[in-house]
């Protein structure tokens, strides 16, 4: 059983120096020898391939489960040896930064709600039956590309179908493109004396509710095709911080 002796941990960008120490502690404590911090844009940039010995202007749009987290960075030349000229433990500065409690499991809930409405009785009994079953159906329904496909709530007795149609109305008219584009928008005129939506040197999408239909799409048309990273949402952070 081998001893981890060198550790690199990603932290949010906005974490504090304390935050950061006690993390160090905590690693020398279990024996770690050698231990860094590295912000976790900059561990996504690199995992998605970017060269980082100059500087660069990032947006990380982080969209995972339960939150919605915008960071527009500033990254600073640093070589593959990590030294950078601001210091080992920060690599970027935040220049804009937004979040709010909306993720994949407000998706769920908009597609629980949806099955509830098709039952004509017992909604609030059969609703944790549904609840557990939405998540498995948002993920179907993202992976298919169809008109014609569908998935199913299964319940005793009976099933209860959602089309892809649907689904992509649904998400329509609950608001998630307007959300994502009125956050954008707000993060942009945060930093508008300091950086021009022209400068963003990258777009990059983390986290699995990066992968709803529409939402690459959405990100495509505002800064265009060849800004946007998306291909890596689950592994581009523990990715870069492996190659750092």
């Amino acid at each position: 059983e081998g001893q981890v002796t060198d550790l690199t941990m990603t932290v949010p960008i906005d974490s504090f120096e304390p935050y950061r120490a006690e993390l160090g502690q905590i690693a020398r404590k279990l024996g770690v020898s050698r231990f860094r911090t590295l912000d976790e844009p900059v561990a996504a940039a690199l995992g998605y391939g970017l060269d980082l010995s100059e500087q660069k202007h990032i947006l990380v749009v982080d969209f995972g489960g339960g939150t919605l987290d915008l960071a527009l960075v500033r990254t600073h030349p640093f070589s593959a040896t990590g030294r950078s000229a601001q210091g080992a433990a920060r690599r970027a500065t935040l220049i804009a930064g937004r979040g709010i409690t909306y993720g994949g499991e407000t998706i769920d809930s908009w597609i629980t709600d949806f099955g509830c409405e098709r039952l004509r009785a017992h909604q609030n009994v059969l609703r944790p039956k549904l609840a557990e079953q939405a998540e498995a159906i948002k993920k179907d329904l993202s992976n298919k590309a169809s008109i014609a496909d569908s998935s199913f709530f299964l319940l005793q007795g009976g099933r209860i179908e959602i089309t892809r149609p649907e689904f992509l109305e649904l998400l329509e008219q609950r608001g998630l493109y307007k959300t994502l584009e009125t956050i954008t928008e707000a993060i942009l005129d945060d930093c508008r004396h300091e950086v021009n939506e022209t400068e963003l040197d990258a777009v990059l999408l983390v986290g699995g509710s990066t992968l709803l239909p529409g939402v690459r799409d959405l990100f495509e048309r505002i800064f265009g095709s060849q800004r946007v990273h998306y291909w890596e949402p689950f592994e581009a952070v523990a990715k870069g911080a492996a190659i750092f």
